[in-house]
């Protein structure tokens, strides 16, 4: 199983972990959307209307 350059960089580079952590675990993924979500509408966050 040969990995494509591009993936063999991402061990390598600290801020890539979140793209291994969800690729491993969709459910991890939108666990951690749920909260932002959440904590971004509780703070007031507002959106317009298209």
């Amino acid at each position: 199983n040969q990995l494509l350059k591009q993936e063999s960089v991402i061990p390598l580079c600290h801020d890539l972990r979140w793209i291994k952590k969800y690729a491993d675990s969709e459910n991890s993924f939108f666990e951690d959307f749920e909260k932002a979500y959440i904590k971004l509408v509780n703070s007031g966050a507002r959106w317009k209307s298209l």
